[in-house]
């Protein structure tokens, strides 16, 4: 992965309240509240990082919190996947976004937020290998906030 094409994805957002919506018109919600104004990225990684490539399996959005030092404990990248009722696919796609992007972000603290709209629980084991990978990627077993599945909306502050 060329990190370049992310930094020109990157979208900078200072607003207290941004939400992100299914852009296949689902009905998952995803807000971000930032009642300080403390500036952070936006990526779309379907809609922009990866646009020019071969279709495959990426998540939807991408929110990054970086100082200027770019190994700092601090910097931190949240995958953002909004689906409809296939949780194992989401846990694929974001898995598959973290292993394309990490040598851009290195040294970065990793977070997966997996919304689905689905009308019942999905039928999604927390042992089966995609969800397994996934929490690897993103230290579950040091914090269990760094992987979220919820349905239709989450709002997390920042």
């Amino acid at each position: 992965m060329n990190c370049t094409q992310i930094a020109n994805c990157e979208e900078r957002v200072k607003h207290p309240k941004t939400s992100l919506i299914d852009p296949l018109g689902g009905k998952s919600n995803y807000r971000l509240e930032n009642p300080t104004r403390k500036p952070f990225y936006k990526l779309e990684f379907e809609g922009c990082v990866f646009k020019s490539q071969p279709k495959g399996k990426r998540c939807d959005y991408g929110w990054v919190e970086k100082t200027k030092d770019k190994m700092a404990q601090s910097n931190k990248v949240v995958f953002i996947e909004l689906k409809g009722g296939n949780v194992k696919e989401a846990a694929e796609q974001v898995l598959a976004t973290i292993l394309a992007t990490e040598n851009c972000f290195k040294g970065y603290k990793k977070m997966a937020r997996l919304i689905y709209s689905g009308k019942y629980r999905p039928k999604f084991s927390r042992n089966s290998k995609p969800y397994k990978s996934l929490a690897e990627k993103v230290d579950y077993n040091v914090n269990a906030d760094n992987l979220i599945t919820r349905n239709r909306f989450f709002e997390e502050a920042m």
